[in-house]
């Protein structure tokens, strides 16, 4: 019996996300088999199943997520409120390097 990865061993996939705006995103996708590759429909069957499946979880949450960004509460700023450790790293590398670049007379006065 063949492992499922030896199964797709042949498949080439292709596949262009365009996002028109915060809620309109357009999907090209291709799938290229051989053409001696057997049972290709079922394949393709298994394949479009499997996207599917999470695609379905995932349209959800980003739907979600883009009618909260378009609330007046959204908080507005380039990273998201999970990201707050981002910019303090910023504020304070930002505070070291200058300090340094002062001590040794690099500081642009």
């Amino acid at each position: 019996m063949q492992t499922p990865k030896a199964r797709f061993a042949h498949l080439v996939d292709a596949g262009v996300l365009d996002s028109m705006k915060s809620s309109i995103v357009d999907v090209s996708d291709g799938r290229y088999m051989p053409p001696y590759v057997r049972n290709f429909g079922k394949i393709v069957d298994w394949i479009v199943d499997g996207i599917m499946m999470y695609n379905n979880q995932d349209v959800e949450a980003d739907t979600s997520v883009q009618k909260g960004l378009r609330s007046r509460f959204a908080p507005r700023g380039r990273f998201s409120w999970k990201e707050t450790t981002v910019a303090q790293l910023n504020r304070w590398l930002h505070k070291r390097y200058s300090e340094y670049a002062e001590s040794v007379g690099l500081a642009a006065r």
